[in-house]
């Protein structure tokens, strides 16, 4: 079976010299086996024998290539499958990377965690881009009249989830509303689906009827759904009202979680969306945040 292979090395091309010595070490015992099965055929047996041929020049040229970390690391992709992209004389071609579960290789263990998160991150925020000031919440920097009320709902979302149940924060812009909002998404990412959408993006998704986005909003485990009251679509409002209170009301017949913040106070929400506020007020818990904006403070 070797021999017969061998007798096909006449067929590579002048620019490539390959021993049999080194054919035979690059090729394995099953490749060898798969070949002898189908040599029968014909047609199939010189195009069987060229890529044998070929595998062992891909491994010989791969081996003689040296990688410096420099060059891995400017190369290293999350859909490398183990191998690097390279070039020689002959063109272009992957060679086995030996920096995997290195610590900077994004297939290692860690990295592989932090690569799946931040993907789920994405889905989160879809379509914007993951928020900056998403990394910086802190629960430390929660305002601390209502730090131990935030830190315990945190605690104790799995609860939460499992029962349908919310918060629902009111207070001035700047006061740390959407941080907490961030600081749930990080507690509850592993474990369940969740969406984060301003409420104008839900108006719109819901009255252009944009099905891939309506099914986030009616079907994940958790919604965080961030001002209420700032609804800017000219089109079709009323409709994005109905709609929106059909989502509120679907959520909470089906038992799902909804997180909503708003700089109205609550007495303006009753008023404005009945509705909705009746059914948050059977299952979520109202916190109001006071003091002045973070983002002044902080500026200052």
């Amino acid at each position: 079976m070797q021999n017969s292979i061998l007798n096909g090395l006449n067929i590579l091309e002048p620019m490539f010299e390959i021993s049999s010595k080194d054919f035979l070490k690059y090729n394995s015992q099953e490749a060898l086996k798969n070949y002898a099965l189908n040599c029968k055929h014909k047609e199939l047996k010189p195009i069987l024998k060229k890529l044998l041929i070929n595998k062992a020049i891909w491994a010989i040229r791969a081996e003689k290539i040296i990688l410096t970390e420099d060059y891995i690391k400017s190369q290293c992709r999350t859909d490398c499958k183990g191998a690097v992209y390279v070039k020689d004389d002959y063109g272009a071609l992957l060679k086995r990377c030996p920096s995997i579960n290195s610590s900077f290789c994004l297939l290692s263990l860690e990295n592989k965690k932090s690569f799946e998160e931040e993907q789920k991150l994405k889905e989160v925020f879809f379509p914007y881009a993951i928020p900056s000031k998403y990394y910086e919440s802190d629960i430390a920097k929660v305002n601390k009249d209502i730090r131990n009320k935030v830190y315990r709902f945190i605690q104790n979302l799995p609860e939460i989830i499992s029962n349908g149940k919310g918060i629902f924060m009111t207070g001035n812009v700047g006061t740390g509303k959407t941080s907490i909002l961030y600081l749930i998404i990080k507690e509850a990412l592993q474990n369940y689906s969740c969406y984060y959408c301003t409420v104008n993006d839900v108006y719109k998704y819901l009255i252009r009827q944009n099905d891939e986005f309506i099914a986030r909003l009616y079907y994940s485990e958790l919604l965080l759904i961030d001002d209420l009251g700032r609804e800017y679509m000219s089109e079709n409002i009323d409709f994005g009202a109905r709609q929106f209170d059909e989502l509120i009301d679907y959520r909470y017949r089906e038992n799902k979680s909804t997180c909503l913040t708003t700089n109205l106070i609550f007495e303006l929400v009753k008023n404005k969306y009945p509705r909705v506020y009746d059914r948050l007020k059977e299952k979520n818990q109202f916190l109001i945040i006071t003091g002045e904006s973070q983002r002044i403070s902080n500026w200052r």
